[in-house]
């Protein structure tokens, strides 16, 4: 059982490296400075907003809120996985 479990921890750190990979090719880091969604993002936020600039802001936010979330929630499990896989030999 621990040898499965072993596995499944490195298919989700294997499946998390690939989609930090995509997200920041997407440019969705939530980084202050560089968080810049591509153009197939920022179309599909503007159409969500249609008309309303400052509704579109405020998506922006809810947005960029969301990444924030993703990458802290799944960075501080990836971490934890790291630990469990390296603790796991004792």
């Amino acid at each position: 059982m621990l040898a499965i479990t072993w596995v499944l921890g490195a298919a989700f750190l294997g499946i998390k490296a690939a989609e930090y990979t995509h997200e920041y090719h997407e440019g969705v880091m939530p980084a202050i400075s560089t968080f810049h969604p591509d153009e197939e993002i920022t179309a599909q936020l503007t159409k969500a907003a249609a008309s309303d600039q400052q509704n579109l802001g405020s998506l922006t936010q809810n947005f960029r809120m969301y990444w924030v979330c993703y990458f802290f929630l799944t960075g501080v499990h990836a971490f934890h996985m790291v630990i469990g896989l390296d603790c796991s030999h004792f």
